[in-house]
Order: structure tokens, then C-alpha cells, then sequence
């Protein structure tokens, strides 16, 4: 019964808390420091009481957590479980046989039994995470804590939680891919709790309000309720707490105040504001248009610092970001951003991690990434997006209604 159950939402058999404050170590936000509140501040899912705010390789994990303090990673992962990151880790697996020369990083094979030849040890030939989900149905064939998009555990942000405007009222379809936003609500976030670094994010905007022409949006590289990449849609331009112009903005969002009037202006306003937020690029030629399903794609790829964002509308390519460089954020969570629109849905929503380089983004590299790139990660053999294939919006779906969480 979850009645005498420390962690009630998290499986943890062994009941352990290590510091004592009632709540079991894998639901602690700070298991080694008693805080029964489990304040948050920040919002980065570490308690105040253990929050450094010093994070030295700019993953979004505190020096004094990070298995991995002076190599950005910023998903933690530690396949052995010897507390030292498999970034940082000469043998992830722990199986005696270092990653350079390892063919199953993620699965001990003293052996190295490869069968066919093919590079890959017989071990991880068609699961190389060894998750049990098999490479071809798997999102994140590197993580074994990610394999399928799902936004179902949101964490809600505030952007200016002092306003007595209306907060928004997030309802989740489709086993997560699907999110629908219902009111006119002050500035929000929200966030899934999948951890990515090098990843590929595509969905479909479909707004059905036609009064209004506020924004519509998406975020990555959420480390903090200060510190996030933006992607936001105007539909018009409008001078209100400050001048806003039509069309798509990609900022980098790096806060001094954090949640409050001071970020809330800066995000409305098109352009740069100091200690709140810098704009990366903006393209003007069109706001949405209610009832039009636009497609968007994004790469980000935190090891080369390169970010590319398309939009298409059916089969059209309307927007193309070119590459944006910036290595501010090394990786984080992703989510969905709404400020004073209503009746937004995001559908189809996924997400993939994908360490190799787009070739349209490979080839509009200087010659120094692209030499980086191909002594690491490579060229991604992943085909383009190509524009809106089709949606889900049908409301009759049999799974529409009862699939579904409200927040």
C-alpha cells in the first residue's frame, strides 16, 4: 500500500533514504540533504538545499552532482554504475575492454564475438543500448532511459508567476505525443522529463483560435526556469510590453532574474535584452495562420554548438533558420511554450537522438566542424523531414478522449 511508501510514483523496493527526510533516495531531489519540502527554486529538478549553481562544462548539472564535472553530458548516463559517467568513463561497460576498441559500449562482451563481421559485437547487433526495445522501434538507440516521445510527465513553468493573468491548462493525448493548450494564459513552459543531447525535434503546429495572434512555440536545452533555448511564432506584430514583430524568433534564454516581469518582457519583445535573453535569429516573412498545420523540424547538436530549425507547410519548406551557432547550453529537457494564446495544438510530436550531422547542416559548416564531425559523430543517413506527411487532430479517434492527462 502506498500509504507507508516513500516514494508512492516511483518503484524503490528497498525503501532507502539516506537522509532521512521521509522521501525515498530515487524521489529525493536532494537524497543527501534532509529537505522534506523539496523546494526547487529553479526549477532544474535539484532541491535548493543541494542546488550549487555552479556548473563549470554548461550540461545543466551542478559540479557537485555531475558524474561527469568537467565533460558536458548532460543525460548522466552511467551504464556500469561506478558513479563515473560513460562520457567520461574509459570502459562504460566495465567489461575490460576500453570504449575506443569496444564493439558494444553499452554491453559488457569481454569477448567481442561479432559473428558477421559487421563492427557491431553479437550482443548489441540489433539492441545497442540494451534496453530490451530493438534499434529499429528505439528513439534513442545510445540511452537506455529513452526510447519513445512521450511528454505525459510534465513539469509546469511559470514564466511570470506573479501576473494575475490565467495560468495555462496543458491536456496530453496520444501516449504523449500530442498536447493541447486551452486558454489565454500568461507565459509557460511545459516540460517533459527525457534528458537530450544531441537531438532531432519535429511536430506539428495547428492553432484553432481565430481571434487571437499571440505565440505559439517549443523549447530545448531546458536546464532551468532561466536558462532554455526558445523557438516562438507571432502571428502579427503588437507593441505591449514591448515591440513584438510577426514571424519566428530563436532566442537563447539566460536569465539573471529568472521567472518575473524582467524575462516575461524580454521574451515578448523580438530582439536581444541584456542578462535576460539573446536573440539568435528571426525570420518575419509570415505569422501562422489558424487552422493551417505547419511542420517544424530541429536539429541541435550541442557538440559541434550548431542548431537548424525548419518549418513547412504541407510539402512546402517555408522557413530555414540556416546553421545558428551557439554553445551556450550543452543539452537538456524539451517542452512546449505558449504566451497569451489559446487553442494551440502540438501533434505527431517526436523526438530522437541523433549524433550525426544532418548533410544539409554538414555542408554549410566551416571547414574546422566539418573536419570534427567527421573524425566523431559523422553524417546522419537520416532522410530530411520533407514537410507534413499528415496529423491527428480528429477529436472522433477512439483513443482522443480517453487517453488523455490533464494539467
Amino acid at each position: 500500500m502506498n500509504t507507508a511508501d516513500n516514494c508512492p510514483t516511483v518503484a524503490n523496493s528497498n525503501q532507502a533514504d539516506a537522509d532521512g527526510d521521509g522521501l525515498g533516495d530515487v524521489c529525493d531531489n536532494c537524497p543527501l540533504h534532509p529537505n522534506p519540502g523539496q523546494e526547487d527554486g529553479d526549477q532544474d529538478l535539484l532541491g535548493d538545499a543541494c542546488d550549487s549553481n555552479s556548473d563549470s562544462d554548461g550540461d545543466g548539472v551542478d559540479n557537485n552532482v555531475d558524474n561527469c564535472p568537467s565533460v558536458a553530458n548532460s543525460n548522466q548516463l552511467d551504464v556500469d554504475g561506478d558513479g563515473t559517467g560513460d562520457a567520461c568513463d574509459a570502459d562504460s561497460d566495465n567489461d575490460g575492454v576500453d570504449d575506443t576498441t569496444d564493439n558494444c559500449l553499452m554491453i559488457p562482451n569481454p569477448g567481442q564475438t561479432d559473428s558477421n563481421g559487421d563492427g557491431l559485437g553479437d550482443a548489441c547487433t540489433t539492441d545497442f543500448d540494451g534496453d530490451k526495445i530493438n534499434d529499429v522501434d528505439d528513439n534513442c538507440i545510445k540511452n537506455p532511459n529513452v526510447h519513445a516521445t512521450d511528454f505525459r510527465q510534465l513539469q509546469m513553468i511559470a514564466l511570470d508567476p506573479q501576473s494575475a493573468s490565467t495560468p495555462p491548462v496543458w491536456v496530453v493525448y496520444d501516449d504523449g505525443a500530442e498536447i493541447h493548450q486551452t486558454v489565454n494564459s500568461d507565459p509557460a513552459l511545459a516540460i517533459g522529463d527525457h534528458v537530450m543531447i544531441d537531438v532531432d525535434f519535429d511536430g506539428t503546429f495547428f492553432i484553432e483560435d481565430t481571434s487571437d495572434d499571440d505565440f505559439v512555440g517549443f523549447v530545448f536545452g531546458y536546464q532551468s526556469n532561466a536558462r532554455f533555448y526558445v523557438v516562438a511564432w507571432k502571428k502579427g506584430p503588437q507593441n505591449w510590453f514591448n515591440q513584438a514583430e510577426r514571424g519566428v524568433t530563436l532566442k537563447l534564454v539566460d536569465s539573471a532574474t529568472g521567472p518575473g516581469t524582467a524575462l516575461r518582457d524580454a521574451l515578448w519583445l523580438t530582439g536581444s535584452t541584456p542578462n535576460q535573453a539573446t536573440l539568435l535569429w528571426h525570420d518575419g516573412s509570415i505569422g501562422w495562420t489558424p487552422n493551417v498545420a505547419y511542420r517544424w523540424q530541429l536539429h541541435h547538436r550541442p557538440n559541434i554548438g550548431t542548431i537548424r530549425f525548419y518549418l513547412y507547410q504541407g510539402t512546402n519548406l517555408v522557413m530555414d533558420s540556416g546553421n545558428i551557432y551557439d554553445d551556450t547550453l550543452q543539452g537538456g529537457r524539451l517542452g512546449l511554450y505558449c504566451f497569451s494564446q489559446e487553442e494551440i495544438i502540438w501533434s505527431n510530436v517526436k523526438y530522437t537522438c541523433e549524433d550525426g550531422v544532418p548533410q544539409a547542416m554538414f555542408d554549410d559548416l566551416p571547414q574546422t566542424l566539418k573536419d570534427q564531425v567527421l573524425n566523431t559523430s559523422g553524417i546522419s543517413t537520416k532522410s530530411a523531414l520533407g514537410g507534413l506527411s499528415g496529423q491527428d487532430l480528429d477529436p472522433q479517434d477512439p483513443d482522443f478522449e480517453t487517453n488523455r492527462s490533464v494539467f
